[in-house]
């Protein structure tokens, strides 16, 4: 009887200690790899609203205080790779004492690379870029409109790529009262350019 209570109580001091020996082992650390993914570029476009966002457009309004008659282009510089895409904004007030319609000009002016030279280019394939409808509308005295205009870098329709360079286009307001020509109310070219890069 005795050997059978020393043997239990042998077993149960060897229990506790196996218990408390991995109570106090050091927690072992299992390491895992991350699978670390490359990024894919494609050459897939992704469309830009024409749409303005919310702080250009807040800008422009807040700069037709009452009296002038356009805003500063914004923005008015981008640097786009060919089949890019790049939106920009202007606001006109009418501040003429009648109704009148208007008409905002886009036109290509000129092309040179970074050492300045110029880029022999088409203008027919240079203005194919804007991809807005630039149609005429009608304020009242007073009256203020914001418009955006949409550039794609290059020429859907052919695949034509252009030169790296910078593109520069003029940006007429003109009117219907004034025969649609640069008047003393609006007269005055503003710059967009966009430097195409490859």
């Amino acid at each position: 009887m005795k050997r059978i209570i020393v043997c239990l109580l042998a077993v149960l001091l060897l229990a506790g200690c196996a218990q408390q020996a991995a109570e106090t082992a050091p927690e072992q650390k299992t390491e895992t790899k991350a699978t670390v993914t490359e990024e894919v570029k494609t050459d897939e476009v992704k469309p830009v609203s024409t749409i303005l966002s919310s702080e250009i457009v807040d800008s422009l309004n807040s700069q037709l205080k009452p009296g002038v008659k356009y805003t500063d282009i914004t923005p008015n510089h981008a640097v786009l790779e060919y089949g890019n895409q790049f939106i920009f904004g202007l606001g006109l007030q009418n501040i003429q004492n009648a109704e009148d319609t208007f008409l905002i000009k886009v036109t290509f002016d000129k092309a040179y690379d970074k050492y300045t030279n110029t880029i022999s280019v088409s203008e027919e394939m240079v203005n194919s870029w804007l991809k807005t409808n630039l149609e005429e509308f009608t304020l009242a005295p007073g009256e203020k409109k914001i418009v955006s205009v949409l550039i794609e870098v290059g020429n859907a329709n052919t695949g034509t790529k252009p030169q790296p360079g910078t593109y520069e286009f003029d940006v007429e307001t003109l009117h219907q009262g004034g025969g649609y020509r640069p008047t003393k109310e609006y007269v005055g070219r503003r710059e967009v350019s966009i430097r195409v890069e490859q």
